[in-house]
């Protein structure tokens, strides 16, 4: 009788020992499984920022006034002007498409507006020229261009869609 309960009591042991390496690997299982959901997840959330980062602003001054077109990574556009001696004007704000967002980033990329100088200046100095400036930061990759007089046609057409985007 005691031989039958050793064998018995080894044999609860050994379900034991079965079951626990058993739920140790379901365990394991999950967790790799979660592990490479959350990779899965991360890649996917760094694509969707990546494709999301783009930080626009667009300044034009003159010897009257400075106005100003910024868009941040959200996609909310802020306008505002600055006339000198005069009070200050409200910004106004739009919240641009998801559409709207990627045209004004195919624009950028398309053009070649990372391969413009970085300013475009005539050679004498002029009174009361109007200074343009165009800063973006693309998926992590900002470059600013300043023209004074005339302006690459990529520089235009650049500003062109920013003013746009506004005057919609």
């Amino acid at each position: 009788m005691k031989e039958e309960r050793k064998n018995y009591y080894g044999l609860i042991l050994f379900g034991i020992i079965v079951f626990a390496f058993i739920a140790l690997r379901i365990s394991q299982f999950f967790e790799s499984r979660n592990e490479d959901n959350q990779n899965n997840n991360q890649q996917t959330n760094q694509l969707a920022n990546r494709s999301t980062e783009l930080e626009v602003v667009l300044e034009v001054r003159t010897d009257s006034a400075i106005t100003s077109i910024e868009i941040d990574k959200n996609g909310i556009l802020t306008f505002s002007e600055i006339q000198f001696g005069l009070p200050a004007k409200e910004a106004e704000q739009i919240t641009l498409t998801g559409q709207q967002q990627e045209q004004l980033r195919e624009k950028i990329t398309d053009t070649g507006f990372f391969n413009l100088d970085y300013a475009y200046r005539p050679h004498e100095f002029t009174s009361g020229a109007t200074l343009h400036t165009i800063s973006v930061l693309l998926d992590g990759t900002s470059h600013s261009v300043l023209c004074e007089g005339d302006c690459p046609e990529t520089f235009n057409q650049i500003e062109t869609a920013i003013n746009n985007l506004y005057s919609k």
